[in-house]
């Protein structure tokens, strides 16, 4: 079986890509990933082939007009509406993404696409060769909406000589993945997933540093990060600045330091190498610039987190309560999804006294941790997600081309 994944936009989207190229490549599959100039890095020495064919979706976006620029900075600012969003993921600028996804797969003649799930392109190039094409776990299905996307889907595909299509789940028609069974869902609009237990953390190299064996144990321990998201949007070395209107992160990183240093607690605050000058945290913060997230996890009583998905799904699989201060994109959602779940709740005051206020009202909260410990355990009864490997060999092996 020839398998051509898709990965955009987010670093975190290239270790679902990454993980599954391992699993299928060991199964003895051939593999291939399309990604993006900036990704590529993340794909060497992985064992797995990787082309910088497909260009910036949302680079491209900013030269196809006022509309789909505005699109882009409502998704990327967290206040996309379902057809705003559409049109960030579909708009004028996909045709790019389809060409150059279209000629790599005329090349390698893959058998199944495995696609980012903000990767619409794919599913065309899908269609064009009659082959079937399942979108990897993301935070982008929580904006993801049929729907909504139908209409530029078919405006597409009759660009594109293909069939148009009267069925918005066309988009899913084989299926999606994820890491979170459907009475937990984070995406709203789409079928239930084939749905796996989260893989366990694995790096060999990784381990807690050692001045975390001195922390003091008789306080709550509270760590905060902001994951790989939000740290895009600081100035890139050529000068280019962040559109109007998006999230600071050295800004989120002083009201959470802040915040934490007016709570009775130990923390420990993980900036992802982003600087913040002039940060003063009380004696009881501790602000490094990374530690193993999922590790640190296991032994922490409260996760103050930016929502996103990945973080999420890390603090479910470690039954550990969120505080949520969403920033950008999937955001949100995920943290309106977390208060309605009862598995933490979301920062809506973003000042240091709000932050802090939420945090105190989570950890005096025991029914929290209940809850998410009832998301652990329904996430435990998945199967393993090496057994996808032999769900998409039997899609593969029983799909029959449209006539």
């Amino acid at each position: 079986m020839r398998v051509l994944c898709t990965s955009i936009l987010s670093p975190s989207q290239t270790r679902e890509a990454i993980r599954f190229a391992r699993l299928l490549s060991g199964a003895g599959h051939e593999v291939h990933i399309a990604t993006e100039e900036h990704l590529l890095g993340f794909f060497l020495d992985q064992g797995v082939p990787a082309t910088p064919c497909l260009p910036s979706l949302f680079g491209d976006a900013m030269t196809a007009g006022e509309e789909t620029r505005d699109a882009v900075g409502h998704l990327r600012s967290g206040a996309a509406s379902p057809d705003t969003a559409a049109l960030a993921l579909a708009g004028p600028h996909l045709l790019s993404q389809f060409t150059a996804l279209d000629a790599l797969a005329h090349e390698f003649k893959p058998d199944l696409l495995l696609r980012d799930a903000m990767d619409v392109s794919a599913c065309l190039v899908a269609e064009k060769l009659a082959i079937p094409q399942v979108a990897m776990a993301s935070g982008a299905k929580g904006f993801t909406d049929p729907a909504a996307l139908l209409p530029y889907l078919n405006q597409w595909r009759s660009t594109t000589g293909l069939p148009l299509q009267d069925d918005p789940l066309s988009l899913t028609a084989h299926g999606h993945l994820d890491y979170l069974p459907p009475s937990w869902t984070f995406a709203p609009h789409l079928p239930p997933a084939h749905a796996y237990r989260q893989p366990a953390f694995h790096d060999p190299r990784a381990k807690l540093p050692s001045w975390i064996l001195g922390l003091p144990t008789d306080r709550p321990l509270v760590y905060a990060g902001i994951g790989c998201a939000l740290p895009l949007f600081l100035p890139a070395p050529d000068g280019h600045r962040p559109l109007a209107g998006q999230p600071d992160p050295a800004t989120v990183l002083r009201s959470m330091t802040e915040g934490l240093s007016r709570l009775d607690c130990t923390a420990v605050v993980s900036t992802s190498g982003v600087s913040v000058a002039g940060l003063d945290p009380a004696p009881h913060v501790h602000v490094v610039d990374h530690v193993p997230q999922p590790l640190l996890l296991e032994a922490v009583d409260l996760f103050l987190t930016h929502g996103g998905y990945t973080s999420v799904r890390e603090a479910i699989s470690t039954a550990t309560p969120m505080a949520v201060l969403p920033r950008t994109a999937d955001q949100p959602m995920n943290a309106r999804r977390v208060t309605e779940l009862g598995i933490g709740g979301e920062v809506t005051d973003p000042t240091p006294a709000g932050i802090a206020s939420t945090c105190r009202r989570l950890l005096d909260d025991g029914s929290v941790l209940r809850r998410v410990k009832q998301a652990r355990l329904a996430c435990l009864a998945l199967p393993t997600v090496e057994t996808a490997v032999g769900d998409l060999e039997s899609l593969v092996n029983h799909h029959t081309a449209p006539q």
